[in-house]
Formats: C-alpha cells, structure tokens, sequence
C-alpha cells in the first residue's frame, strides 16, 4: 500500500541529505538500541571533525575502546553524502578488523561493503552508495582487487593508523627468499664481506639475526644485475602485490639482507605514487597515540599542518585496566623458560597469547605447549581465541598490532622483546639507531600497539608480563617514560611498583603467580588501586600550532625524497643536509640523514657522497662501513665515576638500570655469534664507565673491542668462537692491535692492557704470548657482570644523594671495578 505514497516529495531521502553537523547526522540514522546515543567523548570528536571539516587531512586521537570506529564511520557517511556518487574508503590493518567495522557499521544503520575473499565486487560501494570498507593492503599494494577497479576514492578514513602506516611500508617493500637470495649474497660477497667479515659469515650460515644494509655505492654499482634479478623474481608470488609498487624506483632503492631474505625497499615511502590516495579530497588519520606523527608525515604524506590541529577530546579516559609487570625487575634470574611454564599452567583459568619480536624467541613458548601462528593462519587464530575463553597458550611473531583480543579472548598478555617492525631494513635501523628519540619513537608506538591488543574498551582487563631484560630496560629508560601516553606510563609505573613488593620475596615466580590471580580474580582492592592511580593521570594533549623536532624532519626528508625522485638530487642534497643541521638532533639521527644525503649525492658527484659517507660513519659507526677511513682521533675521557653517572641517569631507577646490565649479560654468552659478544663486551665497558669503542668495525683498525679509561685502555681482541689453543696469528694480531691503541691513546708502554676474550686456556707456543696478554674468560666477564650488579644496588638513584659521585667511586672500590682492579683480576696466559 505506501507504494501510492512519493516519500521523496515529502523529504529528500536521508541517504543523500547532508546535515549540518556529523551529530545530526548520526541522530538521523536508522540505528540498533546499541547505539541509541552517542558518548560524551564521541561528541566531543565529531565537533572537533566538524571545526575542520574544510581541512583535507585531520589527525583524530582517541583511545583504545573509546568509541572510535562509530565516529569514523559517521565521519565516512558524512563524506560520502557531500561526494555523491564517489567511493569512500575506510582502511583498517586486518580483515579481521574489516569484519569488525561492517558489523558495526550494520548496527549504525549505515550501509557498507568489502571486497568479499570469494571474489566479489562491493559495486554499491564503489558506486557511492555505500562505504567501501577494506584492508591498507587492498588499497596500497599493487594487483588488488582495489588497484585492478580503479577506486578513486573522494575520502579516505586510516583507522588505527600507526599500525597501518606499517602496512603501507610493508606494500613498498619487496622481499626476496630462497634462489633470488642466494644469488643476492653471491652477488654481493665479493664485494662486501672484505667490510663486515664476522656479519657476512653468519649471513652465508642462513642466521636469522644476522641483517646488513648494502652500502648505496655497491647497490648503484649493480644496477644491470639487480634489474636481471628483479626480472626473473617478477613472477614471484611473494612479489607480485609490492614489486610493481617500486619496480620503476629501483634506482633509489635501498638494499638489505639477512641470512634469509633479501630486501629492496625505499628511504622514503612513495605514497605520492598512489594517485587515489594523493588526490582525495579528505583524510582522516585515527589512532589511539599521536605522540610522535613523523611516520604519517614522511610515510603517509600528512600535511604538518594537520599534526598543529589534533583533535583530542577532552573526556577521552584511556583504555580500561592493565596490570603491567616487568619481569626482569622481580627477578633478574627469572627465565623466560620459567614464564613459559607459568603460562602453560594459567591455559586452565585464561587465555594465554605471547607475542614476540623474532621467530627464534617462539622455542622458548612452544616448548611449554603454545601454538605458533603465523601467516595465513593468524585470522583463525584469532577467532578461536575470541569463541573459546580459557585453554588457548597461542605465540605470535611480527604481530604487535591488527589484532584484537577483548574480554575473555586473552587476560594474560606476554610480551616477548623489544618490538621491532617485520621489515630487515627496520630491524637494520633498530640496531644502528639504538637509544636515539628516533627508535625509541618508532619502538614505543609498537609497544603501545602491542598493550592495546588484549584490552580493547573501557570495561576490558588483562594482565600483562613484559618478558626479556632488555624489555624491562627499555620501559625503564626517561627518555622511553616521557613518550608513553600518559596512562600507559602510569600502569608501567603500578606495575614497578607491584614488581618491587614482589622483589622481596623469596619465591618471586610464586610471586607473580599470586599477582596475576588479583587481575584473574577480580581482587577489589587491586581494581581500586588502579582506578585510584589512572584517575589522577593528568591528560596530556599536544600544544597547539606546535610541531616536534622529528615531524620537521620528517616533512624535510618528504621534501628531499620528491626532489630526487624527480631528478634533482642536487636539491635533495641541500634539503637532507638542512635537516641534518637541525639543532638538537641526536648524533645517530644525524648520521643517517647524511647518509641519505650521500646516496644522492652519489647520482651527480660520487666523490662528494664519499666524503658525506665518511663524514655520517664518523658520528655513526654503525652505518655501512665506507671504502677508507682515517683513524678515528681519541679524546682524553672523563674520569670513571663521571661516566658511570651518565650511564646510570639514563634510567629511572636501579631496577631499569640492572634489566639493562642483564640484557648485556645476554650479549656476553660466548655461545652467541662473535658480533653480539663484540656488542656486549663494548655495552658491558660503557657501563663500567669506560669510552667503549669497536675500533676494528669502526675503522678497519685496531682491537675488536677497546675500553678507554682517564688513565689506562682495555684493548680487547674477542676470540669468543674460538676452542683450538692461542697460536701465532691470534697472538700477532692483538700485538699489532696493542701498537695501534697505544698511538691512538698516547697512554704509554704501561697505560695499555692486552686481552684475549675467550675460554681457551691454552697456547701452540710460550714465546707467541711474551708480551704478556692476560685472559677475560667468560667466567670472569659474569663476575664482573655480578659485581657491577651489586655497585649499582649501593647507589641512590633518589634523594639528595641521588647518583652521587662519590657514592658511585666508593661502590666501584668495593667492588673491584675500579680500571687496576678491572686488570688485577685477567690472568696471564701460562
């Protein structure tokens, strides 16, 4: 019977009326009793869309459980009512979270689609008329179903968009495994082993851990074989959905390997490249944590103006509870063998998913019973663990965001590492870049996304165990404390807090046990402790019309890869080289945009990128080692309680201080390949107050290790692998290194220690070793280890005698740690 009425003579249809605000507009939707109004914080973020709805690009930060998906779905219909007859985008990380987002949509009264996994089209969607829900890799990946249909979107919502500027990365980055690999490094070997020996060697053993980035002059230098290469690999389906998207750029491509894959990937990401995304009309970035938005500048292509304006609501409380615990500030000796076992026993109560940052932690998981998941299989993972509350112990790798675990689906969260991203060149920069506000920007957005996984609102809880030494240090670190969103850092802090109550007992592990059963219970008194302490977290919103250091370099990196990609690398040169000027970049940071410079510079003026090389490895010897070096000039160094202090003021208390010395006794197992060793015999002197170099890795020259005290130098020849007896060729090397350190120190014939780093006792021959090398055995490196634990226990790190230098020069005597002590306790070979 109402087809004799004409509605539309009445009203025009709501599908097509634009309201003057998303507000009205929600309350015009045929929505579920769900969702009958809108929250407090949820109007707030519409308004706060609404100040700026003539603004392309819109930065939205709202927390975990806050309503977020509603007020982008509101934000996509409105969109595609003022574009009629244009596609709406709205990406999300996962497929997953696409399901997600369309159930909600549903629930909204708001029409939406996909791209269906059978094969079919959304053409109402691609139509206008509805919004096109779908993944970052559908929309940035090449030979997509997106791509093949020409979507030309007018607006575009990136939902959780720290994860997904990943994905993006991931599309313009292309991996090479298996034959292409293998030819890679033969490719490369004659060329680059003479300059990374111990790196190279474990890259022909396949080590995973392994990771070396090309030096630009030796990529550009094989262009002919890298283009044949990329040819035969084409096909590839691996390759298929990222190589077309940097297939034309390969020119300007970076070029890493591990002892796995081999990788090309970009310096800048050419978001440009994609017109659809380039010529939207609107953009509206999402994410629970804007604390940092270089990445969505040099990555994304957002406009700096739009990080001056972010919209942070001011009633957004956060995300729900979390009972965080640093394991390593319980008990340094509790293993992470021994929270496998305690995971294992907790399946019968929870949920129990790990999450680690390389496929070689998964041993110590999959031993205690958890499934590893990877790939493909992740999505059914996921839904097994949200249809079954309890007897689930589930490991993943390389996931730290995209996936979603609310309520029972996961109460107890393990936290395996540093997270890192899954890329060779991201886990290149880590390295290289350690301890600068660059990494630990990029690793505290992946920590923060990996928190978020098993709280997902409000309402929700978990207990999280942050597993690892260098985990605890990391969290421990200022610098690290001060980038955490405001009410992440003060569960961190409840959970020391919780840490140091357990630290006295003597059954620690029993301990944590115990603290976890009050998150699992439902304990009163620790759910109000909790709510006490996040209810008196100030909020902490961004300055308006201000932008950080990092974001202005990033929108000068952008400028400087647009130059180049365009033929002007003159211009990028100056465009890099003003970024590296930039007052109050930290050293590593600066390197590596020199380094970039020089990669430019190699288009036009290869002798000038040489100088630039060398000029960015002499403030960063972790880059790529250039063709020659001048050795490297030694200042005279501050006195050892000095330099202790500065290592210590890092830290926020001796527990983060003695998870970091733990995560260097890690390093210093000589069953780990020689470089780690290296690495952890040069972290081990820093913390002993000594100037610790690698001078062999740095220059060409000179010891494997060197520790460089006020009045007397280590020079330390590390010989870790070794089991046959000292000969005559170890013996004449750390002669010759023993020369070097003295010219380069200028401490005399007595100012300067010979050491073998090793467990070989023996020698072919007495006269090999007259010159009197003394031995650091692995025994006697753990003793030092042990007693530096003990110095940092006797000083303040609070009060008015915090890190007092006389206190620090008094707990080095004590200890033997002082340089005589140091070399008092290294016998001499016999």
């Amino acid at each position: 019977m109402s087809g004799i009425f004409n509605f539309g003579a009445l009203s025009n249809p709501s599908s097509f009326s634009l309201p003057s605000t998303m507000a009205e507009l929600f309350e015009q939707l045929d929505r579920r009793a769900a969702f009958e109004s809108l929250r407090p914080v949820q109007i707030e973020a519409l308004s706060g869309l609404d100040a700026q709805a003539n603004e392309r690009d819109v930065v939205l930060k709202l927390g975990t459980g806050a309503g977020k998906t509603v007020v982008g779905l509101v934000f996509a219909e409105f969109q595609r009512r003022k574009h009629r007859g244009a596609p709406i985008a709205y990406l999300c990380p996962t497929n997953q979270l696409v399901s997600q987002v369309l159930d909600t949509a549903k629930a909204l009264g708001i029409e939406a689609e996909n791209f269906s996994d059978s094969g079919g089209v959304p053409y109402r969607a691609l139509a206008g008329d509805a919004v096109l829900v779908t993944t970052y890799d559908r929309a940035f990946k090449a030979n997509t179903k997106f791509q093949n249909h020409k979507v030309q979107p007018a607006a575009y919502v990136l939902d959780d968009v720290h994860s997904g500027v990943e994905r993006v990365r991931q599309a313009y980055t292309a991996g090479f495994g298996a034959a292409p690999h293998a030819r890679m490094l033969r490719l490369l070997s004659p060329i680059c082993s003479g300059f990374e020996k111990g790196t190279w060697r474990d890259l022909d053993a396949g080590s995973p851990g392994a990771r070396y980035e090309v030096p630009f002059w030796v990529a550009a230098s094989m262009q002919d074989a890298l283009l044949s290469l990329v040819h035969e690999a084409r096909a590839d389906k691996d390759l298929v959905f990222s190589l077309p998207n940097i297939e034309r750029l390969l020119d300007h491509c970076r070029l890493a390997v591990s002892g796995l894959v081999s990788e090309l990937s970009l310096p800048v990401t050419p978001i440009e490249e994609n017109t659809a995304f380039e010529h939207a009309s609107a953009r509206l970035f999402m994410s629970a944590s804007v604390k940092d938005g270089s990445g969505l500048i040099r990555d994304l292509g957002c406009s700096i103006d739009a990080l001056k304006r972010v919209v942070e609501p001011p009633s957004d409380k956060g995300t729900g509870e979390r009972m965080v615990i640093p394991v390593a500030q319980v008990d340094h000796s509790i293993r992470s063998e021994d929270i496998a076992k305690l995971c294992s026993l907790l399946t019968s109560r929870s949920n129990v998913v790990v999450l680690c940052s390389a496929g070689s932690q998964a041993s110590v998981w999959t031993d205690a019973g958890a499934k590893l998941v990877q790939g493909s299989d992740v999505e059914a993972a996921v839904a097994r663990l949200r249809e079954i509350p309890r007897g689930q112990f589930v490991v993943f790798t390389q996931r730290f965001d995209g996936i979603d675990l609310p309520d029972d689906a996961c109460r107890i969260l393990v936290v395996d590492g540093v997270p890192v991203g899954e890329r060779v060149i991201d886990g290149v920069e880590s390295e290289r870049q350690r301890n600068s506000p660059g990494y630990y920007v990029r690793a505290v957005n992946r920590f923060e996304q990996a928190l978020g996984r098993a709280v997902r609102s409000s309402a929700d809880y978990c207990a999280v165990l942050l597993v690892g030494a260098e985990l605890s240090s990391f969290v421990g670190r200022k610098e690290v404390r001060q980038l955490l969103e405001p009410h992440v850092a003060e569960q961190i802090e409840l959970g020391k807090g919780l840490a140091a109550q357990l630290a006295g007992q003597k059954l620690s592990l029993d301990g944590i046990h115990r603290a976890l059963d009050l998150s699992l219970n439902r304990e009163e008194g620790w759910k109000e402790a909790h709510r006490q302490r996040l209810a008196r977290v100030p909020k902490q919103p961004r300055v308006p019309g201000t932008v950080s250091l990092l974001e202005e370099v990033a929108q000068m990196e952008r400028a400087a890869w647009l130059s180049a990609k365009a033929n002007n690398h003159q211009r990028a040169l100056r465009e890099i080289s003003a970024a590296a000027e930039m007052d109050g970049l930290h050293k590593s940071q600066r390197a590596e945009l020199l380094y970039r410079g020089a990669s430019y510079a190699q288009f036009f003026d290869p002798a000038r990128a040489l100088e630039i090389h060398r000029a960015a490895y002499l403030l960063n010897s972790e880059l790529p080692r250039p063709v020659e070096l001048p050795d490297r000039v030694y200042a005279k160094v501050g006195t050892q309680e000095v330099l202790v202090k500065a290592g210590l003021a890092q830290f926020s208390s001796s527990k983060a201080a003695l998870a970091h010395l733990q995560s260097i006794r890690g390093k210093l197992s000589f069953s780990q390949r020689s470089d780690t060793v290296e690495e952890g015999l040069r972290d081990l002197g820093e913390l002993l107050g000594a100037g610790a170099t690698r001078p062999e890795r740095e220059g060409g020259r000179g010891p494997d290790v060197l520790w460089q005290f006020d009045s007397m130098g280590f020079c330390i020849e590390a010989k870790s692998e070794k089991v046959a007896p000292i000969d005559k060729s170890d013996a004449e090397q750390l002669l010759m290194s023993t020369e070097w350190t003295r010219k380069a120190l200028q401490y005399g014939q007595q100012g300067v220690v010979s050491v073998f780093a090793t467990n070989v006792l023996a020698v072919d021959r007495a006269e090999d070793v007259a010159f009197g090398p003394l031995l650091l055995s692995e025994a006697t490196i753990q003793e030092i280890v042990s007693d530096l634990q003990k110095a940092i226990l006797n000083v303040p790190f609070e009060g008015a005698l915090f890190l007092d230098e006389g206190k620090i020069a008094e707990a080095l005597r004590s200890n033997r740690l002082t340089p005589a002590a140091l070399r008092a306790r290294l016998p001499k070979f016999k």
